[in-house]
């Protein structure tokens, strides 16, 4: 109970802040708010390009396994996937453009191969590239 008392009276002996407080403080803000602005505003710029990255990472996969899948698939196979102009740039989503090379009519060793490259791009980031090799066995 006394320590409540001495409270109030600390409370009420109190003038309140000076003109000079107040400036210190409008001014602490004024420097605080727009600085915790601009690490929030980069904070979240970095999130959105991650995301993107992310996705676009998973559009050429997403490619790249169905080129693998059809080289597997027995109705189709090696030569079906490796036939110039069987896969052609597309869009997979708003914003990203998906671009397919696939170089063959390589041979090592007496087994031909195909070298096979995805690109996304995507105007918030640099290029995603995914790079696989096919071979014909």
């Amino acid at each position: 109970m006394k320590s409540f008392l001495k409270l109030k009276n600390i409370l009420s002996n109190s003038q309140g802040f000076t003109l000079i407080e107040v400036i210190m403080i409008i001014v602490v803000f004024a420097i605080a708010v727009p600085t915790l602005m601009t690490v929030l505003s980069a904070t979240l710029d970095s999130s959105n390009k991650s995301v993107v990255i992310s996705q676009a990472a998973t559009y050429a996969q997403e490619k790249i396994e169905e080129i693998i899948g059809d080289k597997r698939n027995p109705s189709k196979g090696f030569d079906w996937v490796t036939t110039t102009g069987r896969y052609s740039s597309d869009v997979p989503a708003v914003g990203f453009s998906r671009s397919i090379i696939i170089t063959s009519g390589n041979v090592q060793n007496g087994v031909s191969y195909a070298y096979v490259q995805v690109k996304i791009t995507h105007s918030e980031i640099s290029d995603i590239k995914l790079e696989t090799w096919l071979t014909d066995y």
